[in-house]
């Protein structure tokens, strides 16, 4: 960062018409103007300093900022953007149009988004400590495996007239043929409809929990090693796995940073929740699901276990406390 203010101070000189020749006190010079009260632009009585243009700089994103520190053209093309931008905005507010009902409504929205983003920088640990992490990854062993896994994917496709039911008869052939010995890898390249993991002969390495959907998951770690599954549905059709390697712990390292994040969002979920019963947050899934035109209560939309939920035909007064 202080490599890149020094930069862009030289370069600011530069465009400035600094015209000193010695290369020492050039910088020193350039650096300084860093805290130089002096106008790099005025509109009207108002003077646009050094010091404003470098915290709209640092707000602009990496790679813009590098472009900007390496060029004095550059710097000068950014510093005429920025005041084109304050005219424009001291002609708007001279319009009056900031009290426009659109433009109040985006206010209201922009300042509850930095209030949110402000209160869990404050409120949620920007980092967890190598203890912590190593405490949960011993303490959550059952989760922290991984098994080697190769997968055939049969799926339906009404537009070419494959229904579930011929998916799943397809699907269960190709069982009978893994089961009885024939190579699981060619049959994947000859039967599966994924293309990507069929170029590998099925083959998508060592997964760890959480990767599969609960049903396929359950299965994947109650195989053994050189076991085949039986067809299992999906949304798509139907999936056959096999475990070419057996169950093994994954190295703290290797999830280490995902812990980290995971530490995060837990204390984010449960800051929220206590937040929920603070506030008597109640949802109402009735409504949700008629609103959605859902016909079951498996189609809600919301996080389950944050505040208190009602299920259809629940609701009753519990909003009413």
């Amino acid at each position: 960062m202080k490599y890149l203010l020094t930069a862009i101070m030289m370069v600011a000189g530069a465009a400035l018409g600094c015209g000193q020749s010695d290369n020492a006190q050039q910088t020193k010079a350039k650096a300084a103007a860093a805290d130089s009260p002096e106008a790099v632009a005025k509109i009207g009585e108002r003077a646009i300093t050094m010091n404003e243009i470098m915290e709209s700089i640092e707000a602009t994103n990496p790679r813009y900022k590098a472009l900007i520190g390496a060029s004095p053209d550059k710097l000068k093309e950014y510093i005429d953007g920025y005041v084109n931008q304050e005219v424009l905005y001291l002609h708007a507010e001279k319009q009056g149009v900031g009290n426009s009902e659109e433009v109040q409504k985006n206010l209201t929205t922009y300042k509850k988004r930095l209030m949110i983003r402000n209160l869990t920088q404050t409120a949620i640990p920007k980092q967890f400590s190598d203890d912590e992490i190593k405490k949960y990854y011993d303490e959550h062993s059952d989760l922290m495996v991984q098994v080697k896994v190769s997968q055939l994917l049969i799926t339906a496709n009404t537009q070419n007239g494959v229904t579930k039911q011929m998916a799943l008869e397809k699907a269960n052939k190709a069982y009978e043929r893994a089961s009885a010995g024939e190579d699981f890898a060619k049959l994947v390249r000859e039967l599966s409809d994924d293309p990507r993991s069929k170029r590998q002969g099925g083959d998508m390495g060592y997964v760890g929990k959480g990767r599969f959907p609960a049903n396929i998951e359950s299965v994947l770690f109650s195989l053994k090693e050189g076991e085949v599954s039986k067809p299992i549905e999906v949304q798509r059709g139907y999936v056959i796995v096999k475990v070419t390697g057996g169950i093994k712990p994954i190295p703290f390292d290797q999830v280490k940073g995902k812990i980290q994040t995971d530490l995060r969002t837990n204390f984010l979920n449960d800051y929220i929740a206590n937040l929920k019963k603070e506030f008597n947050v109640v949802v109402f899934e009735d409504t949700i699901l008629k609103q959605a035109g859902a016909s079951s209560p498996e189609a809600t939309i919301l996080p389950v276990g944050q505040g208190v939920r009602l299920k259809p035909g629940e609701r009753g007064d519990a909003g009413k406390k």
